[in-house]
Order: C-alpha cells, then structure tokens, then sequence
C-alpha cells in the first residue's frame, strides 16, 4: 500500500505533495495500480467536528484535502494537464479537473457513506492517450443506500440557462449540501452514468493536445 504522499521522484510535483495536518483524520491509501481508499479516522469521523459555528465541519475540510492531494498525485503520475488541454464545454460550465476529483470524492463521502467510519470510499481511474488526444475516466464509489439519479439527469435539463441547483428540485435537501456539484460534474464530463443503485459513478472526460 502507498498513501498519498507516495510521489515520482522525478516529478517536479514532489514539494507540493506533503503531510498536512488534516491528514491525521483521513488518507487515501492505494490498495492496487490507481485504486485508492480512504482511510478515515474513527473516532474522528464518528461525531460532528466543528470548532466554530460559521466554519466548516473539519471532516469535510479532511475528505476535500484528501481529493486534492489525489488529484496532484494522479496528474503528476499521467500529467494530464501539463501536456493536454480540455475541448471547449458545449455548456458553459465553471468547473476544471481539480473541482471534479473534489466534487466526486465530496458527493461520495459526505452525502453517500455521512461520515461513517465503517463505510469506505474507493476511487479508481484510468488514463489513455494517442498523439493527439486522451481520455481520462474516473470512477468512485460509496458504501452508501444511493440516490435517485435518474431524477438528477431529468432536473439538470430544466435547470440549463438558469442559476438554479439541484436543491431547488429537491423535497429534502441533504445536510451539508450546496446544490450545485451535481449540476457541474454532468456538465463538465463528456460522460457521466451511474450503477442501478446510485452509488458508484463513473465519469469520462476527453482531453486533447495543444
């Protein structure tokens, strides 16, 4: 196994991927070639931490600390965006490859598994390139009950041309949940689909040479 701060020495990435603090309460460890698991804290991800009323849950500032330092990891392995470009978005969209490893990794934990120590996140990849272009595909998986993403796709449709997040379309709105993550993972990929129960999606994501 190798945790996160596993880097090519000949990379020149290597002084941006370090121990943080926040990595005390979670890691992703790599369990086989670009298969990754968090590894959680218990006793950390056990009971809600938060140590000011207007800041964040610390263990969402852990999982997204942990999803960025795997998107260095996986860019400095395959340098996917040093040496390709993304294709212009058919929607106009804010999001780039570091807010969908964020994204994806923030949905799965925090909304699928909520923190339960017990339940694991995995993230997989793979990375494919000719000379002239690329595909990036990114899988993750909760241990999660799923969600109804059928109703997502159906949503995202209405809500082009507006402001309007996933929320709006929700008769409950999950805790934590700014609204918005889903809309941009859908609009951003050239692929996105889900398993039957909604707990693991995988996203492709085409990406060309400059």
């Amino acid at each position: 196994m190798m945790v996160l701060e596993y880097y090519d020495k000949e990379s020149e990435d290597i002084d941006e991927i370090k121990m943080t603090d926040l990595e005390q309460y979670c890691r992703f460890v790599e369990v086989r070639k670009n298969v990754f698991r968090l590894d959680k804290n218990p006793d950390f991800f056990a009971v809600p931490q938060i140590e000011d009323p207007l800041e964040l849950d610390l263990r969402i500032k852990a999982v997204y600390d942990s999803a960025s330092k795997i998107h260095r990891l996986v860019n400095s392995r395959d340098r996917f965006e040093e040496d390709f470009i993304e294709p212009a978005c058919k929607i106009q969209n804010f999001y780039d490859l570091h807010s969908l490893f964020l994204a994806l990794i923030g949905n799965a934990e925090i909304h699928g598994n909520k923190f339960d120590p017990r339940k694991q996140t995995e993230v997989a990849y793979t990375f494919k390139k000719t000379k002239k272009a690329a595909l990036l595909e990114l899988c993750v998986r909760d241990e999660g009950d799923g969600f109804d993403y059928r109703h997502l796709l159906q949503m995202e449709k209405e809500a082009r041309g507006t402001t309007q997040g996933y929320n709006s379309f929700r008769d409950q709105v999950p805790e934590y949940s700014v609204g918005h993550g889903l809309f941009g993972i859908i609009r951003y990929a050239d692929v996105v689909r889900w398993n039957e129960r909604g707990n693991e999606i995988t996203m492709l994501k085409v990406l060309i040479r400059p």
